[in-house]
Order: C-alpha cells, then structure tokens, then sequence
C-alpha cells in the first residue's frame, strides 16, 4: 500500500469521529478493519495518528454515549495492546471519571474493556478506577453489565495493576454481593483468589439459590473451593450462620443448602463442626435437630467416633427434646452405619451411656428399646463396674424392657444400695 492509499484510509477512519451519530453499518466496518490490522499494522505513521485522535475523540465526546461511545470503544478497547499512544491512558481516565455518575455507562465501559486491560498503561490512575468501578458495584448489584465490573477489577488485580493486598478481599466481598443477580461471573472470580469470604457473605450465597440444579450446583462449586481456606472456628461460625437461614431445597431435599455445606468439608473437619456445634449450648434445638438430620444422611463420610459420642452427648442435655426424638426416630440408619459385632457393641455401649445421661423416663425407655433392638443386652453387665452410675429408676425401666434380664439387674441395684450405705458410714 502507498502513501497516498494510506493516507486516504487515514481519512476515511478521521472522518468517522466527527460523525454526529455512528451507526451500526460504520461501526461495524470500523471494527473489521481493526481486527484485520496486523501488529506491524498499529505501529505505522497513519495508525498512530489515527488512534490518537480517536482516544482524544473518546474523551471530548464522552457524553455522547449512545451514538458515538457505544459504537466505538469496542473496536478502541483492542489498540490497548496494540502500541497505544501515549495520551490513550489519560483519555480513558477521563472517560471513565465522568461515567462515575451514570452507573449504567460506566459498567458497561468496564464490561467492555475488561479483557483488554493492558498490564501497563500510562496516564491513567487504576487505583482511582478500580475504587470508582467498586464503590458503583456495590450500589448496584441487581444492575446490568455490573457483573463486568466484577470482571474488569480482578482482572486489574491479576494484571497488577492495582495492589492485590487488601483489594483482594474487597473483591470476593463484591462477588458475594452480586451473586444472587450475577452468579456465573461471582462464581468464576470467587474460583480465582485463594481468599474466603467473611462468614456472613458465604451465607449470602444461598441468596437467589431456587430448585433449579444448576444453582445448587454452582453453590457447591462455590463453597467447596471457600472451605479449604477457612479455619475450624470460621466454619463452625459459618455453619451457624447457615442454621439461621431458612432452609433452601427442593421438595425431596428441604435442606439441600446446608447439606452441600457439610459435604463440601473433609470428613475430619465435618466431623469435628458438627460436633461443636451439638455440644454447643447456644444453639437452638431445632438447628441441633437439622444438624443430625444431615449426619445421618452423611452416613459413612463421618467417623463412627463421631455418633458413638455425640448420641450420649445430646441425651445429657434437657432443653432439646425434637433432636432427642429425631436421634430416636434415626434409629435404623444409624444402625446401619455399624455393621460388624465389635462395632455393634461400641454403639451398645453409647446407648448405655445415653440412658444414664438422660434425665427423661420416656428417654430412658425410648433409648432402652433401641438397645435391646440391638440386641445389647451384654452390655448390662458394664453397670456392676465404678464406670456407671445407675439409680433405681434406671433399673426399673430396664427390667421392663429386659425380662430376661430381671434377675441380674435387681443384684445390680442391690450392690448399688450397699455401696451407697457404706460410703455414708
């Protein structure tokens, strides 16, 4: 191409930026001559000028959105990395400043530009942009486009164009706060920082979910890359936060939020938050009773140390009569977690100790008919040892539900008298 062809490109693409309004046919022959330039392309006389005068353009006509914006800054947003001119970053600092106050523009630019931040840039203070583009992002989480807000500031991060310290954590903040209307591009920046939320945003993630799978899907997604970074106290925190939500599930599975929450620890860990939170005294019966529920759904996942303890935990406690009943009622299930002899008899032994703990008589009998159930008649012969303490009440009930037994257990109660009397003399 000679000089003078190149000089007539150059004033065909000049004349676009005086045009009153672009309309679609221009804009569309603008962008298909930019995205066949070759890189050599950009950096020759004529393409410098041009784009010179086009950033310069973008900033003088900035108001004119919808007819001259709107048109262009998609094809103007690939020169970023195509040898920009120097005045391109001031330029586009002025684009964005003054679309601060119409938050409609200004994620639609930052849509728009996000996968075209250059990782350097001259002119332009990012800190201010990325601080602007947050603070409309947060005003408007429902609105369109702002998920490219979202997108466009971590990606100045990644790009180090801003500071990832403390911004980082003011990211995946925003992404918790855009998920219930933005959820594919929360999930995907929430995936790319190794940074937890607080408790109470990892709780606003359940926000929007419906019975849709794909929701509950991209909510597993999501939590099981969060758990790993939370410590022991964060997650039990956070495991409490979820009981105070209302439960979120289909009809068949009321409770799938909390569910995939659980499941998306390790066993260990599962383990040990469901622990704390039912021995817990601050928390309420019915989130005790959602809690077993989903243990005994977990099923195998959770050590068997894990019921073997907490059955005669929660039997010690009075105030929580609907979870006692569901721990009753889960009888068969729990049962069938325990399938030799040796481990039938550890669930035995637990039993036992439920009994003793429990200050209920229904209890008492209710939990005296799933040990004979068991067939843990044997470990009866653990109340004549200093281990257990048993009352005549006690022994009442289990020679109602142990006949066979009747015998042995009167001589239980009988030693238990003597050595009573002797400990007063």
């Amino acid at each position: 191409m000679n000089n003078e062809e190149r000089q007539q490109i150059l004033q065909e693409l000049n004349k676009l930026l005086t045009m009153p309004e672009v309309d679609d046919v221009a804009s569309r022959k603008y962008a298909s001559f930019f995205n066949s330039l070759t890189s050599a392309g950009y950096t020759t006389k004529e393409m410098q000028s041009h784009m010179q005068q086009a950033f310069q353009a973008l900033q003088n006509r900035h108001n004119e959105f919808e007819p001259f914006v709107k048109k262009l800054f998609p094809t103007m947003v690939m020169m970023l990395n195509n040898e920009p001119p120097r005045s391109a970053g001031g330029n586009l600092q002025h684009l964005f400043n003054n679309a601060q106050s119409q938050p409609v523009w200004l994620a639609w630019l930052h849509k728009i530009i996000a996968d075209h931040w250059p990782e350097e840039l001259s002119g332009i203070n990012m800190t201010t942009v990325f601080n602007n583009g947050l603070t409309v992002a947060t005003s408007n989480p429902a609105q369109e486009n702002t998920d490219g807000i979202l997108i466009s500031l971590a990606k100045m991060i990644k790009l180090g164009l801003v500071a990832g310290d403390g911004n980082v954590a003011r990211m995946v903040k925003l992404a918790c706060d855009l998920w219930p209307y933005h959820r594919e591009a929360s999930l995907a920046v929430l995936k790319s920082f190794e940074e937890a939320p607080e408790p109470a945003d990892i709780v606003k993630l359940m926000e929007g979910i419906d019975s849709a799978d794909d929701a509950f899907s991209d909510l597993r997604t999501a939590w099981q890359h969060i758990v790993p970074l939370l410590t022991r106290d964060r997650l039990q925190q956070t495991t409490s936060l979820i009981l105070s939500q209302s439960m979120i599930g289909p009809e068949d599975e009321p409770d799938r939020a909390l569910a995939i929450w659980l499941d998306s620890m390790n066993a260990e860990m599962c383990a040990e938050v469901l622990h704390a939170c039912l021995e817990d005294s601050r928390t309420p019966d019915e989130h005790k009773d959602r809690l077993w529920s989903q243990a005994i759904n977990l099923g195998k996942k959770v050590e068997k140390e894990f019921y073997l303890d907490a059955i005669p935990m929660l039997f010690s406690a009075d105030n929580i009569p609907k979870t006692q009943d569901t721990v009753i009622e889960s009888a068969d299930e729990t049962n069938a977690l325990f399938g030799t002899a040796s481990e039938k008899n550890l669930l035995a032994k637990s039993l036992l100790n439920a009994f003793l703990n429990s200050s209920s008589i229904e209890m008492k009998r209710r939990i005296a008919t799933w040990l004979h159930n068991i067939g843990g008649e044997a470990q009866l012969k653990d109340l004549n040892t200093d281990a257990f303490s048993v009352n005549e009440d006690d022994i009442e009930i289990l020679k109602e539900i142990f006949p066979g037994k009747r015998k042995e257990l009167e001589k239980y109660l009988k030693k238990t008298k003597q050595d009573g009397e002797d400990q007063h003399e």
